[in-house]
């Protein structure tokens, strides 16, 4: 019953927080465009987020993604998303948005700790801002979600609160687009019940591109 208080009583806070966000962004005068690179995978290549950012900011954005990956594998040096990682990393950046695979920060919370604070190293040693992009549950009632073994909330909470404990523990932004999408009414999945569709990238670009611009005020 705790738990469940406590998750409630952050499903409020962490609402009125995205709430704020999605007010479309504006760029302080005098400021140059931002340069934001994504690290991610599917989540975040659907739609081409980053070019939806980039109209959104009006800066220049680039992406180093595949299918499925996660962080670790942008971290490791030793593959080929790693090894464009660190190439990319060599160009100046403002802001790096981290995205995790859709469910390794609640069923191996520690190993994506370790790998969010690896990159996060390597992201300011390069000059750049850390962004969390915090993902979403899968939907409601779907299969995809009854294999995980959790309920939607559970999922949910356990997602976000390790996110947000990723940012913490590195002092980095955190775009909570997972939140959104938990108190969201519209219908931001495709049909394989995980992915975002249109108006889900929309949203999610809305909240990256909200939480980049305050921070450049």
């Amino acid at each position: 019953m705790m738990r469940i208080l406590l998750s409630l009583v952050l499903i409020a806070l962490l609402g009125s927080q995205v709430q704020a966000n999605v007010k479309r962004p504006t760029l302080a005068k005098n400021r140059r465009p931002p340069r934001i690179l994504f690290l991610g995978n599917s989540f975040t290549y659907f739609h081409d987020l980053y070019k939806e950012v980039a109209r959104l900011t009006g800066g220049e954005t680039a992406q180093n993604v595949k299918g499925g990956a996660a962080l670790a594998e942008q971290l490791n040096p030793e593959t080929e998303l790693g090894k464009n990682a660190r190439l990319l990393l060599q160009q100046k950046w403002d802001y790096v948005v981290l995205q995790e695979q859709s469910s390794k920060p609640m069923t191996n919370r520690e190993a994506f700790l370790d790998s969010a604070a690896g990159l996060c190293l390597l992201v300011r040693e390069a000059g750049a801002k850390p962004v969390f992009y915090a993902t979403w549950p899968y939907q409601k009632g779907s299969e995809k979600l009854a294999s995980t073994g959790r309920s939607y909330t559970e999922m949910f909470v356990a997602l976000t609160e390790a996110y947000h404990e990723a940012a913490r523990q590195n002092d980095a932004l955190i775009a909570d687009v997972g939140t959104a999408f938990y108190n969201s009414q519209e219908t931001l999945l495709e049909p394989d019940s995980f992915h975002p569709n249109k108006a889900g990238t929309a949203l999610a670009a809305e909240i990256i591109s909200g939480v980049i611009m305050k921070d450049r005020k």
